[in-house]
């Protein structure tokens, strides 16, 4: 995979939110069943993961949207509408 081929190295990979939520999923709570714990992000949102030499992942930070400003996340989202907090 991609942490095998890339030891030491720092990469950048995108891809759909919910792929996303789902190895996060994996990754912090340990277990695909707990998917309905695991909280949505915004979109853009950063996740860092950490690989060991035996390919364990660890999550430094998740769900990070620091990078944008307050004017790029709007206040009335899909996140916030799935989660039934819309106003």
């Amino acid at each position: 995979g991609i942490a095998r081929k890339n030891s030491g190295k720092t990469v950048a990979v995108a891809s759909h939110g919910g792929a996303i939520r789902c190895l996060l999923c994996r990754v912090v709570l340990g277990d695909i069943e707990k998917l309905r714990d695991m909280p949505w992000s915004d979109n853009t949102a950063v996740a860092k993961l950490i690989f060991d030499d035996d390919l364990n992942c660890t999550a430094e930070y998740i769900n990070d949207s620091s990078h944008l400003s307050k004017d790029l996340l709007p206040d009335d989202n899909r996140i916030k509408s799935l989660a039934g907090k819309r106003e």
